[in-house]
């Protein structure tokens, strides 16, 4: 899930982002700014929030139950309402298992 919320975010793939998130996400930027399901959604696949590419590194994976706990340091080149940036963050999800499906629920990333 990892991997398909990567390459989504990439290429802003409504439907991917949409399946694989849970319908009570909270999505924290390392700016502190929080977005909900709908929000993180739509910034990507409108095109607002452009990754033109994510690389994720020193990745960890910890599952407990239905519970999944994923670490790694994100780096990212974007365009973010016209304006090119680059993302350095460490950042920290949370997957919850619902059937035989992992989406994610919580996220919040750091500046490093």
């Amino acid at each position: 899930v990892v991997e398909s919320l990567r390459k989504a975010m990439e290429d802003g793939n409504r439907a991917v982002l949409d399946a694989n998130t849970h319908p009570n996400l909270t999505y924290g930027h390392s700016n502190m700014k929080l977005e909900n399901k709908t929000e993180y959604v739509e910034a990507i696949a409108s095109g607002n929030n452009n990754f033109s590419s994510i690389t994720l590194s020193d990745q960890t994976i910890k599952i407990s139950g239905k519970t999944a706990i994923v670490r790694h340091k994100f780096v990212a080149d974007y365009t973010n309402n016209g304006q090119a940036g680059k993302a350095n963050i460490a950042v920290i999800q949370v997957y919850q298992k619902i059937g035989k499906k992992w989406l994610l629920l919580a996220r919040q990333a750091v500046k490093i």
